[in-house]
């Protein structure tokens, strides 16, 4: 039907309602008056983020349960219309005269859809990728979001070392021969330790009732506790994920009744990533299945291999323990036991930032098996530092943003409406072409997280091959906006290429300082996660490959 000339929006969210309107004006000539075509716009007061848009010659209304739904129904009509939320910075709206659709319903692939990327937690931006994030800046009239009071490692939060090791060494694991305080996890058959942990998050509830999930999680290391009453459970289940579900278990008894809508999370991670033979999670516990060891550059179950993490502080490849046994396996097992799982992924290279991490084509088939086991939540982690970021950083949140509300979106189609709009359309054949150099190198090898610049498939020729697709597409863009993002993805390249170099190359510093200059102006402000900016690049300078990183401060911010 033709649009129609006057309009009138009305509903029981006033940000919903003023959304429909502001980008109705934008793409459209209508006007707004009561009198107008009505869009009606419901929600209720549940949980459920699904929605109904109703069509026809009359009126249109969108309906939810839930605000989020609402909200999400109303962009996801606007996107029927032509309009595009890319990125923070940028949206596509075209102008519409007709409105050639029909009714549907939508409900998300995942309950719990989550990127931890920087430019994904703007609120108003994040809302419009639905994505349900913890960390985005939603506020009410948004609709809210799923609330984590902490959402990561909580151990030495818990049972802190430097207040409670000395007086009470039992408290903390044993392994190689003693109770260590360094690297350490807790005892979790110590029932001391159990009613500290319970008695402080009965504090975090009382103290936080807006949020709904608390987490009692392992710290960022192995170190599970090895002592005789610790040692005798897990190896009768076969992991040391056996004493970490019997304690959080515990602690999930203990808050059902005063907070029966509360949840407790915990990690599947490192040394607990194997599911126990029997022990099951309370229906009140969220495990979180976390693939850090798995490769990246080929889909999950066609590639058993696990990545060597590299420890940088160190400059050795031992940061991860072989297993023997697949993080398919893993996933099974757990969604048999829990209907609260979910998985903490992995999307970007963490010891080098800017590192072209070129695995886009593997993440439908990822979260298409997610899925399949009945997986409920996904946090997909990536570069969440200050300032700007490169490596195709907003193509991926666009795309892992689609693919985390319906993993049959044709992924292709979405990457190359994403570049077209935010790159322009004279780059956009170079730019998908610098993206098919890269990801078809690294497809011939496995790629991990941690990666250093002297990877396989960082080789000479797949960098000067990407990089002259970048730098056409550059030769051929006029507009300065869609220039900038240009020269910004083009760090990537340029940075892989510099810290290659070896150290008596002529003029090396020189450049090394030049890079610097551009990051400065194109607003990057990490290169190494939570590493001191201007460290990184005397680094840089001192070291080929930039492997020797003792000396880089950590920027203390919390994840």
């Amino acid at each position: 039907m033709k649009f129609p000339k006057i309009i009138s929006v009305s509903g029981n969210m006033p940000y919903a309602v003023k959304e429909m309107k502001k980008y109705l004006s934008l793409i459209s000539e209508s006007e707004f008056s009561n009198t107008g075509f009505p869009i009606k716009l419901t929600a209720g007061d549940g949980l459920s983020e699904s929605f109904c848009v109703d069509i026809d010659n009359n009126s249109i209304s969108i309906n939810s349960e839930s605000q989020r739904g609402l909200l999400y129904g109303v962009y996801s009509f606007l996107e029927k219309l032509g309009v595009r939320f890319l990125a923070h910075d940028e949206e596509y709206l075209p102008k519409v005269n007709e409105i050639n659709i029909n009714s549907y319903s939508s409900m998300p692939d995942f309950a719990y859809r989550d990127l931890y990327w920087r430019g994904a937690l703007d609120g108003a931006f994040s809302v419009k990728c639905r994505l349900n994030s913890t960390r985005a800046y939603t506020t009410k009239d948004m609709g809210d979001t799923i609330r984590f009071y902490n959402y990561s490692h909580t151990f030495d939060e818990l049972i802190p070392p430097d207040e409670y090791f000395d007086s009470h060494p039992e408290y903390f694991s044993y392994f190689n021969g003693k109770r260590q305080k360094k690297h350490s996890q807790i005892c979790m058959t110590n029932p001391e330790v159990l009613n500290i942990c319970t008695n402080k998050v009965l504090k975090w509830m009382r103290d936080n009732p807006n949020h709904q999930i608390f987490s009692v999680a392992q710290n960022d290391w192995y170190g599970g506790c090895e002592c005789d009453n610790c040692k005798r459970i897990d190896e009768k289940e076969g992991s040391q994920s056996a004493t970490l579900i019997l304690f959080v278990n515990a602690i999930a008894d203990a808050i059902k009744e005063e907070f029966p809508n509360n949840k407790i999370h915990t990690f599947a991670y490192l040394h607990t990533r194997k599911a126990p033979k029997t022990i099951v999670p309370r229906d009140n516990v969220i495990i979180r299945l976390c693939p850090i060891e798995c490769c990246k550059s080929h889909p999950l179950g066609e590639c058993d291999y696990v990545i060597d993490g590299i420890n940088v502080e160190n400059n050795c490849a031992d940061a991860f323990k072989r297993t023997n046994y697949s993080f398919i396996t893993d996933l099974k097992e757990w969604s048999e036991i829990t209907n609260h799982l979910h998985i903490w992924d992995y999307t970007t290279n963490y010891s080098n930032y800017l590192q072209p991490f070129p695995n886009l084509s593997v993440q439908k088939h990822n979260l298409k098996l997610y899925k399949k086991y009945g997986v409920e939540g996904m946090l997909m982690q990536g570069n969440y530092s200050p300032g700007k970021t490169s490596a195709f950083a907003n193509l991926r949140i666009y795309l892992l943003s689609k693919l985390l509300w319906d993993t049959e979106e044709d992924e292709r189609s979405l990457i190359e409406e994403f570049v077209e709009h935010y790159y322009g359309m004279p780059a956009k054949e170079h730019i998908l072409s610098c993206l098919k150099t890269l990801e078809s190198t690294a497809q011939k090898h496995h790629m991990g997280i941690f990666d250093m610049p002297n990877s396989p498939y960082l080789d000479e020729y797949t960098l000067n091959k990407a990089d002259i697709h970048l730098k056409l597409a550059i030769d051929n863009t006029r507009d300065e906006k869609h220039l900038t993002r240009i020269k910004r993805e083009r760090l990537s390249i340029i940075y892989a290429k510099l810290v290659r170099l070896p150290l008596d190359t002529l003029d090396r510093d020189n450049l090394v300082d030049n890079f610097a200059k551009q990051i400065d102006e194109l607003g990057i402000k990490e290169l190494f996660e939570r590493r001191e900016l201007n460290a990184s690049i005397e680094c840089i300078k001192n070291s080929q490959y930039a492997l020797n990183r003792h000396n880089v401060p950590y920027e203390f911010y919390r994840l």
